[in-house]
């Protein structure tokens, strides 16, 4: 595949606007690699579909998201499409991001993106496990790929804050700073269960409606109970939040099957991090409401760092 490579005015005079006289280059593109070592086994062959948006010359900061974050985080002016993910943090006019720095996205391995495990030889082939590490050995070879010697820093929630962790800890020397949101060294135990039941929907719904039955539970936890209550206690019956969920739920499994659900959820389950191997000055930021990444685990995590910020 060729790369898809514009440039593009970016920047963020207002928290909605795209316009900025600065010039970007928008480049999007799939990376071959070859014999890549993952913890379980050796992918003879991977492409890695990727992301990098900014002023042309500028600094490189890698933003990774949860499990459901693709390389799209962020769109410019005379691109098509709906706005990337993160589009209002990235394009903040009290950040400034997209003016200052190259932002660099991924899809992940094993999601329903553009990196995908290609299939293994055999009569009966076998999906590889992939872990957080894993994940971090992709970016790392990304890295190379590009030419990218340092990253002023990593920027991640979630999912990706756990893949930060192994980043910075394989290449301590290559990343400037890690900022984490909503992420720890391990998993809770209660989303442990939570995810065990969603495991279970999805082998005994194996279709298009499980991993929307799967996902709608999941969005339960990515709320506040304070913040339901809110928006949908006033409706009679709580057809609004049934609604609600159903629509998160359906959006999710037209992207998502059960396989690729179920891999990366697996990599979450598995995350074991040592805090002592972070040597990267690091930034932490929990939530009170966030029943996945409780702020007493972000909070051991942090007293734990040896370069806390």
């Amino acid at each position: 595949m060729n790369a898809q490579t514009a440039l593009l005015p970016v920047a963020a005079a207002a928290r909605h606007s795209f316009d900025s006289p600065l010039q970007s280059r928008v480049l999007e593109d799939v990376l071959h690699l070859q014999n890549l070592p993952l913890e379980s086994a050796t992918l003879p062959a991977l492409d890695v579909a990727y992301r990098l948006v900014g002023p042309v010359g500028a600094p490189v900061v890698a933003v990774l998201g949860g499990i459901s974050a693709h390389r799209r985080a962020l769109t410019v002016r005379g691109e098509s499409g709906s706005p990337g993910w993160w589009q209002r943090v990235l394009y903040d006019p009290a950040l400034r991001l997209a003016d200052r720095y190259q932002v660099l996205t991924l899809d992940w391995l094993g999601g329903p993106d553009g990196t995908r495990i290609p299939p293994a030889a055999g009569p009966a082939p076998r999906r590889p496990v992939i872990t957080t590490a894993d994940q971090a050995a992709v970016l790392i070879r990304l890295l190379d790929g590009l030419g990218i010697s340092r990253l002023a820093a990593v920027i991640s929630a979630s999912y990706g804050g756990m893949v930060a962790q192994h980043l910075c800890a394989a290449v301590p020397g290559r990343v400037g700073q890690a900022i984490i949101l909503g992420c720890a060294h391990r998993p809770d135990a209660m989303a442990l269960a939570r995810r065990h039941i969603q495991r279970e929907i999805l082998r005994l719904v194996d279709d298009e409606r499980g991993v929307a039955l799967a996902r709608s539970l999941a969005m339960t936890t990515y709320r506040s109970g304070a913040e339901f209550n809110a928006r949908f206690g006033a409706t009679g019956g709580g057809d609004g939040l049934l609604a609600y969920l159903d629509h998160h739920g359906r959006k999710f499994a037209r992207r998502f099957d059960a396989r690729s659900y179920t891999c990366l959820m697996d990599s979450i389950d598995g995350h074991e991090f040592p805090p002592a191997r972070l040597v990267t000055p690091t930034t932490l930021l929990g939530f009170t409401t966030d029943e996945l990444c409780p702020p007493d685990l972000v909070r051991s995590f942090a007293e734990a760092l040896p370069r806390l910020r």
